[in-house]
């Protein structure tokens, strides 16, 4: 049998141990050497020395709001099942491969905090203090994958935002597909659903290939999908890791009349202002004015020194405006990624040149319920 080493460089040397056999190239030893985190939060509790177990549902990479990427995974113990969090994205390919083997794993150093989803346990956070190592023994109980827990629509309008949960239900109606660009820039299709089962019915946002995996009519299971509150209206939302699966009929549904996320208007502007900024490639804040001839800035919030060719341009806009039907004024925020998304504005990089032509347009939009924030520009004329 042949051994090699790879080698990964992230601050300090990571070596990897790699052994060649019938099944293919499977990691044997992986030893992450611990390093201070850079995290400012304080810690819950901090496990008292290391935890084994097996890995389980590693999802692919995302990015956060602040632009940092991270991936989840779920933790069996001998007990129970953890969700897990990890802010190293080089480690994705680790536990990847742990998963593929189902090996048991030694984590060491990992920090923990009190869990949103499963009262009275902990999500694990893996950060680049976090040690991992296959397991120096055999395990007391079996690798078993977690089952999916399938919650009623009402127990998950219960719930707090931002929390994967996993529904059963019936698609009731469907918006035609739109198309959004997301934070990487890459543009993909968002389509609208009402979704239904026998306690109540909620909206689904169902992205890029999962829109062709759903049919009118039909009933599946929505797997980690996840909830979200917009302007006090839960709604649901597929994910990178979401899994949708046809099943037979569910029987009669609940299909009341559910809250719509936003409300499709024709606007007129009666004034704006278009303010220009420059964003923190790490936190995503604007960093105010700086020397372009300096190669090197940093932060005054996240104190993180960069490469100003990393740092992002943004424009927003302020609209003061009169609805078709109403008199009075409304006071609307529109994102760089509203302006963005429009064919109109998209290359537009000077506020008097959006200023100026919004002034000169009569807008339909899609905006939130309270009228408070601009979501699409439809159409200009």
């Amino acid at each position: 049998m042949s051994k090699k080493v790879c080698q990964l460089n992230i601050a300090t040397m990571v070596q990897f141990r790699w052994v060649a056999g019938m099944g293919g190239t499977k990691c044997v030893n992986a030893i992450i050497p611990a390093k201070m985190s850079a995290a400012k939060k304080a810690r819950v509790e901090e496990e008292p020395s290391e935890i084994m177990g097996y890995i389980h549902n590693v999802s692919p990479i995302k990015l956060s709001r602040n632009n940092n990427k991270y991936f989840n995974a779920v933790f069996q113990d001998h007990e129970k099942y953890s969700d897990v969090v990890c802010f190293v994205p080089e480690y994705n390919q680790i536990l990847t491969e742990m998963q593929k083997a189902k090996s048991p794993v030694c984590l060491a150093k990992v920090d923990k905090s009190i869990s949103t989803r499963k009262p009275g346990l902990y999500d694990l956070k893996v950060t680049s203090a976090t040690r991992i190592s296959i397991a120096s023994r055999q395990l007391d109980f079996r690798y078993e994958q977690p089952e999916d827990k399938v919650l009623t629509i009402t127990e998950v309008k219960a719930l707090q935002a931002f929390q994967k949960v996993s529904v059963k239900a019936k698609i009731m109606s469907q918006n035609d597909p739109t198309l959004q660009t997301i934070k990487s820039g890459e543009v993909i299709q968002k389509q609208y659903l009402t979704i239904a089962d026998a306690t109540n019915s909620i909206q689904l946002c169902a992205w890029d290939k999962h829109i062709e995996q759903i049919q009118l009519a039909k009933c599946y299971t929505f797997c980690n999908v996840s909830l979200r509150n917009f302007d006090n209206v839960k709604s649901l939302t597929t994910c990178p890791d979401t899994r949708i699966d046809l099943v037979d009929d569910i029987g009669p549904v609940k299909n009341v009349e559910v809250e719509s996320i936003s409300l499709i208007e024709t606007i007129t502007v009666d004034s704006v202002s278009c303010v220009s900024m420059t964003l923190c490639g790490v936190c995503n804040k604007d960093v105010g004015t700086y020397n372009s001839n300096v190669p090197t800035l940093k932060c005054k919030f996240c104190n993180m020194r960069q490469n100003t060719s990393k740092l992002q341009s943004s424009l927003k806009a302020q609209i003061n405006c009169k609805l078709s039907d109403e008199p009075t004024l409304h006071k609307l925020s529109i994102s760089n990624a509203v302006l963005k998304n429009f064919t109109d504005t998209n290359k537009m990089q000077s506020p008097d040149d959006i200023e100026d032509y919004l002034l000169s347009k009569k807008l339909k939009v899609e905006m939130t319920p309270s009228k408070s924030q601009i979501l699409r520009i439809i159409q200009a004329v």
